[in-house]
């Protein structure tokens, strides 16, 4: 790349959470060092995401803009201010959501001579109970229309490229949150902070499971409360510790008072994640997976799920039966308990296995692949030019 006249990218996000800080940095450093000028621009949840996650972010090198939003029916429409920096890029990278508004006029614009744009997704809403008629039509046109694709997992390049987009036009991110924070925060945990956690929430030398993450109905809160009924009588001594926030908070210190076996332990980052994460045996997440599993790989703590409908692209990094255990969607309380129990109690090798997928799927190796990505975005000629 040339020196004097480096390439200019723009990076443009809806929101940025805590987990995505530390790629947003570590992706500016590494394009800068290979003569490519990364521009960031974030702005503010809609006000459902804020309350579900309530986990912003901020970065000195990327600029806030406040976002503007508009009811239509029960959706919010999102304009993001951003198209000044977009008239001096060479690529713009936007996240694939069918409410951001911008993200048509620069579609329209890469047409017509502006910048090349970049999307950035899962290639369709992967809950479909949820998922919009509409929003899902629209994504499925705009899909096929950008220069780039930056998909979130291997499962979202078969889903873009099964709508007809060029393979050899998509970039498999593998997507990861801050594991290099995280690792860091696991050598850290010493004997005295493991000893406060156990105290803390008097969790004894019983196994342990751990839900982890935002606490709304799709990662299925009331089934662990079941779950948790059932675990008491198959073994007394197993301790459920349940961290995060969310709307379903009341819910959980509720669940507390009834179950005895139950810990709320409230937020956890930092430290505290690691130290609870280094104390589990088990990660619980029967409801919607997310990027809590790559936590717990990193971590070397196997995951059981169920295969419901409501989960995000990083389902697809659990393969039941050697890093993780997968049930069946229909799957009763006592079936769920009955699986972490026999994880907790002989999960040695999926722990094993889940290490080794936690070494592979981290911010440094996304990074890499992001930063790949878009040089090859830069140097590919335009998608009008194909055939």
């Amino acid at each position: 790349m040339n020196r004097i006249n480096p390439r200019r990218v723009l990076f443009v996000c809806e929101r940025l959470p805590q987990y995505r800080l530390a790629f947003c940095a570590q992706l500016a450093t590494v394009l800068n060092a290979n003569h490519v000028d990364m521009t960031l621009v974030y702005g503010d949840a809609v006000k459902a995401i804020h309350q579900k996650s309530n986990d912003a972010g901020s970065l000195a090198l990327g600029e806030f803009r406040r976002n503007r939003s508009i009811g239509v029916g029960d959706r919010r429409l999102v304009w993001q201010p951003c198209l000044d920096h977009a008239r001096s890029v060479d690529l713009v990278v936007v996240e694939q959501k069918s409410r951001l508004l911008a993200n048509y006029w620069l579609l329209l614009r890469q047409y017509h001579g502006g910048a090349r744009v970049a999307l950035w997704g899962h290639g369709r809403y992967l809950n479909q109970r949820r998922a919009s008629r509409l929003g899902e039509a629209v994504k499925s046109i705009t899909a096929k229309r950008p220069h780039w694709w930056f998909a979130y997992t291997e499962g979202t390049k078969n889903i873009v490229t099964s709508g007809g987009y060029p393979a050899d036009r998509i970039t498999v991110t593998q997507n990861a949150g801050d594991s290099s924070q995280l690792f860091n925060d696991l050598r850290r945990v010493s004997g005295p902070s493991a000893r406060d956690i156990n105290a803390e929430l008097s969790l004894e030398d019983g196994p342990v499971g751990l839900f982890i993450g935002s606490l709304y109905p799709d990662k299925r809160i009331d089934f662990l409360g079941a779950v948790a009924a059932e675990l008491e009588s198959l073994e007394p001594s197993f301790r459920m510790v349940i961290a995060g926030e969310g709307p379903m908070r009341e819910d959980v210190v509720n669940l507390t008072e009834r179950q005895s076996n139950v810990r709320y332990a409230g937020r956890a980052v930092g430290i505290r994640k690691a130290a609870l994460l280094k104390r589990a045996s088990v990660l619980l997440l029967p409801g919607a997976v997310g990027l809590a599993v790559v936590d717990g790989f990193t971590a070397g703590v196997p995951t059981v799920t169920t295969a419901v409908c409501t989960h995000g692209p990083e389902v697809e990094y659990i393969d039941d039966g050697v890093n993780g255990v997968i049930l069946r969607a229909q799957s009763e309380p006592a079936e769920y308990a009955r699986a972490a129990l026999g994880v907790a109690r002989e999960g040695k090798a999926l722990g094993v296995a889940a290490r080794i997928a936690g070494q592979r799927i981290t911010t440094e190796a996304m990074v890499t692949r992001f930063a790949e990505g878009i040089h090859q975005a830069l140097l590919a000629p335009p998608i009008r030019q194909l055939a």
